[in-house]
């Protein structure tokens, strides 16, 4: 009797140890994307209530030394070889002289179609990409204009958060939004590709053409490649913005992989209880030879 009451026991704290360490798989990237999430919306609300009560001349005078920054590193291109030439260098002077006017939060990007706004930071660093999105250096600010190649990187994806994670997702014709100093700029995919990360000639400025690229790693988990979303500005208004709600992509195929998950520890939670079942039939008929 004792025997079968320890087997039944055993039983069942291998049921229970194997539910909860699945929940706890389960559960910790979507609370700590939900927490990671909430810290970027803060990030955004702040960065718009700052704009909404600095004073319009003080707004002018960041779009202005925005765009002398983007006359600069238009002064850059061509210039991503290790040997710069003193304009080259006169104009990366004043390049950290106009970010540091500028401040840290450049704006940020909305991308209706895989339903992600993030924060974007000047730089590529880990500790920058851990919080959003990252403006290349020597490519132009998120404030739009002839001539500009405005370049925003971001992780595939993180355990605590999704960053560019759906970016595969993104179609031609999809519309995406940067904002900064209280405006709008609406930008449209015109080429989805994946290349080699030594690969930057797609990243160049267009003579006359007003261009954003999206950056991430290609394939997910891989790394291997780079994926470049890139687009031309287009009008902005509401039909636009109701357009591309529009096309987002499906919350299945967003979250896929958590569907996967709780699929594989469904049938892991079938098996053991298929084994429990066996094992008290063969304890049950023991006893009773």
């Amino acid at each position: 009797m004792k025997k079968r009451i320890l087997h039944i026991l055993c039983g069942r704290t291998i049921f229970l140890v194997v539910f909860f360490i699945g929940l706890l798989t389960f559960l910790y990237p979507l609370i700590s994307s939900n927490i990671n999430h909430r810290s970027q919306t803060q990030v955004i609300s702040n960065y718009d209530e700052k704009m909404d009560r600095m004073e319009e001349g003080e707004r002018q005078r960041q779009r202005e030394e925005a765009v002398r920054y983007n006359a600069y590193v238009k002064d850059l291109e061509g210039s991503r070889s290790e040997t710069i030439t003193p304009r080259e260098k006169e104009a990366m002077e004043r390049v950290n002289i106009e970010m540091k006017n500028i401040g840290e939060v450049l704006g940020y990007v909305e991308i209706p179609r895989i339903d992600i706004e993030l924060p974007i930071y000047y730089g590529e660093s880990d500790e920058i990409l851990s919080r959003g999105a990252g403006l290349m250096p020597k490519t132009s600010l998120p404030v739009g204009g002839d001539s500009t190649h405005c370049v925003i990187s971001a992780h595939r994806g993180l355990p605590s958060a999704r960053m560019f994670r759906d970016l595969d997702q993104m179609e031609i014709k999809d519309v995406f939004f940067l904002h900064a100093a209280q405006e709008t700029l609406a930008y449209e995919v015109e080429s989805v590709r994946v290349v080699l990360p030594t690969d930057i000639s797609a990243l160049e400025i267009e003579e006359g053409r007003d261009l954003v690229t999206l950056i991430t790693c290609d394939p997910y988990m891989i790394n291997s490649h780079r994926m470049l979303v890139r687009a031309h500005r287009t009008e902005y208004n509401e039909g636009v913005k109701a357009k591309s709600q529009d096309r987002k992509i499906s919350p299945l195929v967003k979250y896929q992989e958590y569907l996967f998950v709780i699929v594989f520890f469904a049938i892991l939670i079938l098996f053991i209880k298929f084994i429990q079942t066996r094992v008290k039939k063969r304890t049950y008929e023991e006893n009773w030879k």
